[in-house]
């Protein structure tokens, strides 16, 4: 097994070398490095966020590999899925999430997650973290940008305060609490400010 801080999903010892998995780790993690060095592009991050749910996914796959059913299950699924993509229509679509296999390949993956959440080392549960700061925070905060809701806005943004202090950014931990705090008192303190936010006026000039 490999025993290098940087191995991203230390799982149980499998036919792949220490040396290949450790280097393919590292590539990905230098990917994941570069898109989240740019800050003047949201879709970077969003996709540095996919890459590693697919990497995740790959090494599942490996992770259950010793579970035959559950190798059926991923075979089978995949199959669905290839033809339905030739012939897409609702009704098939609505037929695979209703499906058993789904359902127990959902709670499968939900238990490998969680595993690589706590109990995989410090470098995986960073990167999950990561993952769940994106799907849940930082996407709302852009949909909140594109629909101009300005409710969605001030949720997106309490949902973040935890994540800046849990990753000591001091100076948004600093600021955005106060501004959150200004925000939820416009209603009281500011109601022409605040009807204009709600109306979606001054959100839609800043937008456009």
């Amino acid at each position: 097994m490999c025993k290098n801080p940087k191995q991203q999903f230390k799982l149980p010892a499998r036919k792949t070398s220490c040396g290949s998995l450790q280097g393919e780790l590292t590539k990905r993690i230098r990917q994941f490095q570069a898109g989240l060095g740019s800050t003047s592009e949201p879709e970077t991050k969003y996709q540095s966020q996919k890459m590693l749910m697919r990497l995740a996914w790959g090494q599942f796959v490996v992770w259950v590999e010793d579970n035959l059913e559950a190798v059926t299950m991923i075979k089978a699924l995949e199959n669905k899925v290839n033809i339905m993509a030739d012939d897409l229509n609702q009704q098939d679509f609505d037929k695979l999430l209703e499906s058993s296999v789904l359902a127990k390949l959902g709670t499968l993956w939900m238990d490998f997650l969680k595993h690589l959440r706590h109990l995989n080392g410090e470098l995986s549960a960073f990167w999950m973290s990561y993952i769940d700061m994106m799907e849940n925070v930082v996407l709302d905060l852009l949909h909140a940008s594109c629909e101009v809701n300005w409710s969605l806005h001030l949720n997106a943004t309490r949902s973040m305060l935890p994540w800046c202090f849990a990753y000591d950014k001091v100076n948004y931990a600093r600021y955005l609490s106060p501004y959150f705090a200004e925000m939820t008192n416009l209603p009281e303190k500011k109601p022409d400010v605040y009807e204009a936010f709600k109306g979606r006026s001054i959100l839609s000039a800043v937008v456009q």
